[in-house]
């Protein structure tokens, strides 16, 4: 008897993970050749979110297009109450300067996360699922930090329970076919602020408030704030604007970028108190004005251990315990995590050792897309856990 119950056991887990045929794999490839030919900025997937609604529509899915502006929603019912449980994939691709000119490039592999969905979309929809309910998210724009919420915003995703995301990582981040899970992100703040001074000819400097030296005056008193060292955190301006077009020209207004991150929404919350404290003061201190153009916050988001030991029991079935670990941590930024805060629903994020060389978001970058295929195993297999 208890040779039995273990043979069957054996037998359900083998038919829990939906192995990859040789046809998967050629529609895998074909499909990663075509997405990756086809770089779009965020916004602006154009043709990358219509080959993907179309291939929904192949397969049998309900499909929801133009959600957040270029988003597709592939839903799949089985009429059965079940779960709600969504995968998520991002389209969009990098701007790079090349040679003067603005060109678009996969530099990050959101291109190979959409095909690993839309292939487990099709490997899912050939077995069917036997309970609840299934959503496929194509989302936008996660490089701007802007397409989770505009999915959001669209309420198509409400119901969802349960939110699965994954993302390939470089060399040094993670080692081939490894994956860790969660992976943890830190908060990122964009904050853009507008100085404004008084114009005046450089013969006459007493005559005008140079927003440049204000802006000079703000950077150093935000290089100057602290907060706890406990947590990992940093400030920096990454640019700055100013000039009237003419060199004796004392400029009157100026633009600075600054990027924010930190480990805990609290410490990024002081952070963005801090700052804008110091800038006061010191465009103040000069009789400069100033005023707040765009802050952005993608934020952190406490992940779920139930869900993350489920990804890594499936994992270990298709890549060995060896190659399954738990927490990691990467100093990066994600939208995944908007849809933690917004519909307060159990998420995960994994992180897959793909080897990119040299690095995530090079120009030109390359990676080993045989991890393609351990990924769509994991979307697959974690689906069958969750919705049978």
């Amino acid at each position: 008897m208890h040779f039995t119950i273990k043979r069957k056991n054996k037998i359900r887990k083998e038919e829990m993970i939906m192995k990859l045929s040789d046809e998967d794999k050629k529609y895998l490839y074909t499909t990663f050749n075509y997405l990756h030919s086809c770089p779009e900025p965020g916004h602006c997937e154009v043709k990358t979110s219509a080959y993907i609604a179309e291939e929904l529509k192949q397969m049998g899915y309900e499909v929801k297009e133009h959600l957040g502006n270029t988003g597709v929603l592939g839903i799949l019912d089985s009429g059965i109450p079940g779960p709600k449980f969504g995968l998520r994939a991002d389209m969009d691709a990098l701007q790079y300067l090349v040679d003067g000119k603005t060109v678009f490039y996969h530099g990050c592999g959101h291109d190979a996360h959409s095909t690993m969905l839309l292939t487990a979309a099709k490997m899912i929809k050939r077995k069917g699922i036997m309970r609840g309910k299934l959503y496929l998210i194509f989302q936008p724009a996660e490089e701007p930090s802007t397409g989770a919420e505009a999915m959001i915003e669209t309420g198509e995703l409400d119901e969802l329970e349960e939110i699965v995301g994954m993302h390939l990582r470089s060399v040094g981040d993670e080692m081939f076919g490894d994956i860790s899970v969660p992976m943890n992100h830190q908060v990122q703040v964009d904050l853009e602020v507008e100085i404004q001074g008084s114009p005046c000819h450089g013969s006459k400097p007493h005559q005008g408030i140079n927003a440049a030296e204000a802006a000079t005056l703000a950077v150093n008193a935000v290089n100057c704030i602290h907060v706890t060292p406990m947590v990992s955190h940093s400030v920096k301006v990454t640019a700055i604007h100013a000039g009237e077009g003419s060199n004796n020209t004392v400029p009157g207004t100026a633009v600075v970028d600054f990027d924010m991150r930190a480990f805990t929404n609290e410490v990024a919350d002081e952070l963005i108190e801090k700052v804008k404290r110091a800038i006061d003061g010191a465009v103040k201190a000069i009789g400069a004005t100033w005023k707040i153009k765009h802050l952005f916050i993608c934020p952190n988001w406490p992940q779920d251990e139930g869900l993350s030991e489920e990804i890594r029991e499936c994992a270990r079935e298709i890549l060995g315990k060896e190659h399954v670990h738990g927490a990691l941590r990467t100093t990066g930024s994600e939208d995944f995590f908007c849809y933690g805060k917004a519909l307060k629903n159990k998420i995960a994020y994994i992180s897959l050792g793909a080897d990119f060389s040299p690095k995530i978001h090079a120009y030109q970058g390359t990676f080993n897309q045989k991890a393609m295929e351990y990924g769509v195993e994991i979307f697959t297999a974690i689906t069958e856990k969750k919705l049978g």
